[in-house]
């Protein structure tokens, strides 16, 4: 039986794929490598891996104006998430997807988790799906 978890879906879709549930923010510029999708932030704690087809569970926001670029090249090589659930709204992964979406590139789902409180209980790697307003772990 699927477990559901309300979100606020900022772009519609669904994709599935494992959690990866980041104990820290994340900034796209300079802490991820977009060519390979691979975290290279030297002071974060999932350093070296992979977001790749990952549904991204982010704690904070963390960043600057160039971040939509950074993520929105991360898409383009195919090394993106699946999708992006944040506990906190960031505009830069939402401008990021709808850029995406502008030039034919496949768009990804972008939420708000409505309760904070269960990112904490949120199992890193568990297979999940995001789809009509529900973050269903598998």
């Amino acid at each position: 039986m699927a477990l559901g978890i309300a979100l606020d879906m900022l772009v519609d879709g669904s994709a599935e794929g494992r959690l990866m549930v980041l104990s820290q923010g994340l900034s796209f510029w300079g802490g991820l490598e977009p060519t390979s999708g691979m975290i290279v932030d030297n002071q974060h704690p999932q350093r070296g891996a992979c977001v790749g087809s990952r549904i991204l569970v982010l704690p904070a926001p963390r960043g600057s104006t160039a971040a939509p670029g950074a993520l929105l090249e991360c898409l383009a090589a195919g090394r993106g998430p699946a999708a992006i659930v944040l506990a906190y709204s960031d505009p830069t992964a939402v401008a990021a997807v709808l850029a995406a979406s502008m030039i034919d590139l496949p768009a990804i789902p972008v939420a708000l988790i409505a309760n904070t409180d269960v990112l904490a209980q949120l199992p890193d790697g568990q297979q999940a799906l995001v789809s009509q307003g529900q973050l269903m772990l598998r």
